[in-house]
Formats: C-alpha cells, sequence, structure tokens
C-alpha cells in the first residue's frame, strides 16, 4: 500500500499537480495580480483617494511611474535616498523591504499590504526577480 501511494504522489507530480504557482515577474502581471487587488483597491491605501494618507503613494493612474526610480515619503527612507524600486537591486528597493518587513520596529512603517493577508511567498519572489531584472515596463 505504502508503495502504491508513493507511485501515486510521483505520478501526480508529474503531471504537475500540487506544484507551485508561476510567480508573476512582468510588471503588467504584478500590476494585475498584486498591485491592482492588494494596494490600490481600496479608497484608504494606494488609490487616488488615500494616496496621501498611505506615504503619497498613489497606484490607480501610472503604477509604473510612481514605483520605478520614484522617490519614497517614509522619513528614514528619505534620509537614506531610497526609491520605490531602485531596478536591478531588490534588496535596496523601497517595495521589496515593505513586502518582506517583518514588524515595524525598522522605522520603515508597516509591512504592506496593510490590511490585507500578506502576499503569498511566490508573488514576493515575482517582484524581487522583476526588479532584479532591471525591472522592465512590460
Amino acid at each position: 500500500m505504502r508503495l502504491l501511494s508513493l507511485s501515486a504522489a510521483v505520478a501526480l507530480g508529474a503531471l504537475g499537480c500540487g506544484s507551485a504557482p508561476t510567480p508573476p515577474t512582468t510588471f503588467k502581471d504584478i500590476n494585475t495580480q498584486i498591485l491592482k487587488p492588494s494596494c490600490a483597491a481600496f479608497s484608504s491605501c494606494h488609490s487616488a483617494a488615500g494616496a496621501k494618507s498611505a506615504g503619497n503613494l498613489d497606484l490607480s493612474a501610472d503604477p509604473y511611474t510612481a514605483l520605478v526610480n520614484a522617490m519614497c515619503d517614509n522619513n528614514k527612507a528619505k534620509a537614506e535616498t531610497r526609491v520605490r524600486v531602485k531596478p536591478s537591486d531588490s534588496a535596496n528597493s523601497f517595495l521589496y523591504m515593505k513586502l518582506t518587513l517583518m514588524g515595524s520596529k525598522t522605522g520603515y512603517g508597516d509591512p504592506m499590504p496593510q490590511s490585507n493577508l500578506p502576499l503569498d511567498d511566490y508573488l514576493i519572489q515575482g517582484v524581487k526577480t522583476w526588479i532584479d531584472k532591471g525591472a522592465p515596463n512590460d
């Protein structure tokens, strides 16, 4: 019986069942799968109505320009001259830092998305990959 269960698991794995979703690695997919539903969809967050209280970041009109090479509004990040997305450098991109931030004791504010469930790891990996490949507007 154990051999049969192992064989079934191997067969299902070969068919792609149970495999992790593919991370979004283009800006279009990141915008569609992450930014619109998790960041800009709520009036109190990164929409035109909520941007003033959300780091002056409006992701509803032109999210690419609002993110890539755009200065941060957070006081600590501004003092460090951080940008929201630094192409080819996820480790120094404020967006990636906010998505992976654990706790709010760093001076960078709360982790994002603030009022939603944390993003799945594969989504965060997609953002990291996109930034590290130069953050193209694709």
